[in-house]
């Protein structure tokens, strides 16, 4: 069903760029144009943390993009490898523990605003993962 709903090249596409946003967002945060405080679920407590945890979720998207970008060669190779099919199941699962961390977080900004977009990232992660690469995919 969710096939029918969004193609894969789109969740893709549209997964790329939440990654690249959220990627600006996060230099908008280290220089200091963003308040730290409403990242993190507000439990930062010095810069340099900031800057620590920051790095942290710059190398997450950027090994994200990574999995997106090996998922989507493998497709349009039409490839079976079972190792890059389970990789977008990682940003499942990864997406879906932060959607329950921006839940329980102090900030409301976080919790009203990261929220849905997790949830969001998590859905489109979930229809890349579904994406079989060949015959006898079972990814």
């Amino acid at each position: 069903m969710m096939k029918k709903l969004l193609s894969f090249n789109r969740a893709v596409w549209i997964l790329g760029l939440l990654f690249a946003l959220l990627m600006l967002f996060h230099v908008t945060v280290i220089l200091g144009l963003v308040p730290g405080e409403i990242v993190w679920g507000g439990r930062v407590n010095s810069r340099a943390e900031l800057l620590q945890m920051e790095l942290v979720s710059m190398v997450m998207l950027v090994v994200s993009l990574g999995i997106l970008w090996l998922k989507k060669r493998q497709v349009e190779r039409r490839r079976k490898n079972l190792f890059i099919s389970a990789l977008p199941w990682l940003l499942v699962l990864l997406f879906s523990l932060n959607t329950l961390g921006n839940l329980v977080a102090e900030t409301m900004t976080e919790t009203l605003i990261f929220t849905p977009l997790t949830v969001i990232m998590a859905l489109l992660s979930l229809r890349v993962a579904l994406e079989r690469s060949s015959r006898g995919d079972e990814a």
